[in-house]
């Protein structure tokens, strides 16, 4: 498995911009269970070795890109959402083909990071993502 992330950060007048992200970064985790979570799906990850090491990558991968940006905004809290959602063994899909609520022995997924987010009030920021299902 192979994941990377090309990112470039600028500045605007109202603090900082985030472009030219590419997460070409589809994993498959083994042992997966799906459910209906309200009104969209999670997927509960089993702890196996195998699904260790993706975690490991693609939390890596958001210390990375949350690091970089943050060379610039030093008094900004990182907040790893990605991080915390797989260290809780779970993945939440907003949206899904996926009708089968059961276990499922491999799942392929693509994870998409679309930006980062930065809040004033809170003094935080984070990088905004989804994970998709791959057929």
């Amino acid at each position: 498995m192979h994941i990377a992330a090309i990112l470039g950060i600028g500045a605007a007048t109202n603090g900082c911009a985030a472009s030219g992200f590419k997460t070409p970064a589809q994993v498959s985790l083994k042992d997966i269970y799906v459910e209906k979570y309200f009104n969209k799906i999670k997927c509960v990850i089993s702890k196996n070795n195998h699904n260790i090491n993706i975690i490991l990558k693609i939390s890596e991968l958001e210390h990375q890109i949350l690091q970089k940006f943050n060379e610039n905004y030093t008094d900004k809290s990182i907040i790893y959402r990605i991080n915390e959602q797989l260290n809780n063994m779970n993945i939440k899909l907003q949206n899904s083909t996926l009708k089968k609520f059961s276990n499922h022995r491999e799942v392929n997924f693509i994870i998409k990071i679309s930006g980062i987010w930065s809040s004033i009030e809170k003094n935080e920021c984070g990088l905004t993502f989804k994970f998709f299902i791959v057929d």
